[in-house]
């Protein structure tokens, strides 16, 4: 836990010891946030899903938000290697006025490194619930053949790199204005914001890491207002 100044809240970072995931592993996080607390979750660096030999990884993620509070999930970049195979579900709970910021970015390969991911398997499942009542549910898919559903225009569109957010808060409209804004100077990446009834959802999908992050990092500046982003998104 970062020792931060100012009203930034809590920053907690997760560390993986086994340095990444491959297929039979099984991970499970819990974070909750109490009353009127404000916390950021991130990690120090990507996360790793290598070559599985059949089986995949579990990653299950649960998120409590008490009234009052803050919680920014915005952990560093998930890297799927080659014959990777991952299965994720991130659940929110969130109570009363709790707010609620999720960012999750994929990369497929090391481009800088000449990697190609052309066989593997990625399952992502999302809900968001306030007061047990669903507000979002989001599910992304990519199987075999992998790399011909990733070039489809509804997928990938042959990029390899993608982020989704969702944020649950005030102001989602001029929230939604200021992402779209951003988005539209990011010239090398493919992104849009929209506010689905009490839920603002942005997709971003660019041709590597660092044009990803050019779309990713100002968005999720401008989501935290005057909180800065964890030092280590920079290191």
């Amino acid at each position: 836990m970062p020792r931060l100044h100012g009203d930034s809240g809590v920053e907690l970072v997760m560390i993986n010891t086994a340095g990444g995931l491959t297929g039979g592993d099984r991970l499970s996080i819990e974070v909750v946030v109490g009353e009127r607390a404000c916390a950021t979750v991130t990690t120090p660096a990507c996360e790793h899903i290598y070559r599985s030999l059949g089986s995949e990884a579990s990653i299950e993620q649960r998120l409590q938000v008490a009234r009052g509070a803050k919680l920014d999930w915005i952990p560093q970049e998930t890297i799927l290697f080659d014959r990777g195979r991952v299965r994720r579900q991130l659940d929110a709970w969130l109570e009363a006025d709790a707010e609620l910021t999720i960012a999750e970015a994929v990369l497929f390969g090391r481009t800088a490194m000449g990697e190609t991911v052309t066989n593997g398997f990625l399952s992502d499942f999302w809900t968001v619930r306030r007061d047990g009542h669903l507000l979002f549910a989001d599910a992304t898919r990519i199987a075999e053949s992998f790399s011909q559903s990733a070039a489809c225009l509804a997928a990938l569109r042959g990029q390899t790199a993608m982020a989704s957010v969702v944020h649950v808060g005030r102001n989602l409209e001029r929230k939604r204005d200021r992402l779209r804004a951003g988005f539209s100077q990011a010239t090398e990446s493919a992104a849009g914001a929209s506010v689905i009834g009490d839920v603002l959802v942005a997709r971003i999908v660019a041709p590597g890491r660092m044009a990803l992050r050019r779309a990713l990092v100002p968005a999720l500046a401008s989501l935290r207002d005057t909180r800065p982003l964890p030092r280590l998104w920079y290191c």
